[in-house]
């Protein structure tokens, strides 16, 4: 395995906001020094892994912080504080949003990364790895085949789906992946 973050230490990446204080106000949730240390990480790999395989225009601290960590969270607000586990699936994970920021801030959770793309979920995979995630595993395949899949078929608590495709579409792909009930 190449790691993604080959010189972490002799990288100048810029440092991520904490913004504690708007994490608390707008999400009543914090993340831990160690939950910020992942997503500094995190941010590093993407930046890394953007070099080749084009994941996202959003590169600066500021913005990487509010499109990928704060938009990934803030959907799932009110799950923040319930302390069951929870099985998620992330239909077009992509560069693992908002799949990874999830599983780190609600590390008792499985998350399922899904994406169409292998070099994405090849990217994703070691990205787990290197967050030492192990509540998460990547899955290339196609949403509309991986429904019917008896291993995912009304297999998740929680379906994330984020740019996709409109609202009904979205609304097919999850229902079946969704528990009933």
């Amino acid at each position: 395995m190449t790691p993604l973050l080959p010189n972490f230490k002799m990288m100048q990446t810029p440092i991520l906001p904490e913004m504690d204080e708007l994490w608390q106000q707008t999400i009543v949730w914090k993340p831990s020094p160690e939950q910020q240390r992942q997503f500094q990480r995190l941010y590093e790999a993407v930046l890394e892994g953007n070099r080749q395989l084009n994941l996202t225009r959003i590169t600066e601290p500021q913005e990487f912080w509010e499109k990928h960590l704060w938009d990934s969270l803030r959907g799932i607000r009110d799950l923040l504080q319930v302390d069951s586990p929870q099985r998620a699936i992330d239909i077009g994970t992509g560069a693992g949003f908002p799949g990874i920021p999830i599983a780190i801030a609600q590390p008792t959770w499985t998350v399922t990364l899904l994406d169409s793309t292998r070099k994405k979920i090849a990217f994703v995979d070691r990205l787990l790895e290197e967050l030492e995630i192990k509540t998460a595993t990547a899955l290339v395949g196609r949403v509309e085949q991986v429904g019917h899949d008896p291993a995912h078929r009304q297999q998740y608590d929680l379906a994330l789906i984020r740019a996709v495709a409109t609202a009904n579409v979205c609304a097919e792909y999850a229902l079946p992946l969704l528990k009933l009930g």
